[in-house]
């Protein structure tokens, strides 16, 4: 239901009255609305990631997202901006740009919804990587495999003994050069 009322929120602001007036309603909020709404669900979704809304102030870099959080132990970033109205300043951007660039995870936001697409974009992201990297694991190992058999058929033609009974004076610790050399 939550998600209705602000789907009518960004429709009524973008509507404009018959005398050309744009429609302020009652529900207009501050970006601190938005804020305290998206830190809750945070909170409440990731009970035991860290959260926080960025103090601005002389002493603090400029730019960096309203709201941050570690989840899993990723870091994200959320810029939150009011539906349909807010905009990014150009060092908004570029700290989002060098977030993401340094492995962290920034984008805008304005409601939950938006910050938990954010989050499952990235666990996406991840479990591919995963599972391309498993892949490539997965290859190198049957690499290997195929090496140490034929590494295997060499040592039964240079030295006469089967596979197994390679294997076995291998596991006991024989030297293979001793048995070469008789």
């Amino acid at each position: 239901m939550e998600i209705v009322s602000h789907i009518r929120e960004f429709v009524h602001a973008s509507i404009k009255k018959s005398g050309g007036e744009k429609v302020t309603p009652a529900t207009s909020h501050k970006e601190s609305f938005y804020q305290a709404k998206i830190i809750k669900w945070l909170k409440d979704t990731y009970p035991s990631a860290f959260v926080w809304k960025a103090a601005a102030g002389p002493y603090s870099r400029g730019g960096i997202p309203d709201i941050c959080a570690i989840i899993d132990g990723r870091f994200f970033g959320f810029e939150v901006k009011r539906p349909g109205i807010g905009k990014l300043t150009k060092l908004q951007e570029q700290t989002i740009k060098q977030i993401n660039a340094a492995g962290g995870f920034a984008a805008v936001v304005s409601f939950p919804e938006d910050a938990r697409m954010i989050i499952i974009k990235q666990k996406i992201s991840e479990h591919t990587k995963t599972a391309i990297h498993v892949g490539q694991v997965h290859r190198d190992l049957l690499q290997r495999l195929n090496s140490a058999e034929e590494t295997l058929l060499i040592l039964e033609k240079v030295t006469g003994l089967t596979g197994q009974e390679l294997i076995e004076k291998f596991l006991a610790g024989f030297e293979l050069t001793r048995e070469v050399q008789r």
